[in-house]
């Protein structure tokens, strides 16, 4: 993903914090999601996201898992950047690998269920 690629380079400033003004409701797409599931063990260095309303600039380096998980809460709760910073949510993976396990099961039987309405109209 773009982004972290972005988030890499950043991690060598005084102050690695990438700064987003607003958030945005579709710029993390499902397609995403399992590239970010396979990241979130990583260790890597990348910047931390802050959100312009913050009165805390976190100038920590994050990993790349960190911001992965910041990037899929992201798409759970339809917004991005889901919380003022990342670098101070309290995201776990266990908590993250169980929701996309539920997510991708309930949408492969949604998917089937729609191919099984196809089907059925023809």
């Amino acid at each position: 993903m773009g982004f972290l690629s972005l988030l890499k380079d950043k991690r060598h400033e005084s102050c690695p914090t990438y700064v987003i003004h607003g958030v945005t409701g579709d710029w993390v797409k499902e397609e995403h999601l399992a590239e970010l599931i396979s990241l979130l063990d990583s260790d890597e260095p990348c910047a931390n996201v802050c959100r312009t309303i913050s009165s805390f600039m976190d100038c920590n380096t994050s990993t790349v898992g960190q911001e992965a998980a910041f990037i899929i809460e992201g798409f759970r709760r339809g917004e991005y950047p889901p919380d003022l910073n990342s670098g101070r949510a309290r995201l776990t993976n266990d908590d993250i690998i169980l929701w996309w396990q539920d997510y991708s099961n309930n949408r492969g039987h949604e998917i089937q269920g729609q191919a099984n309405s196809v089907k059925g109209q023809k």
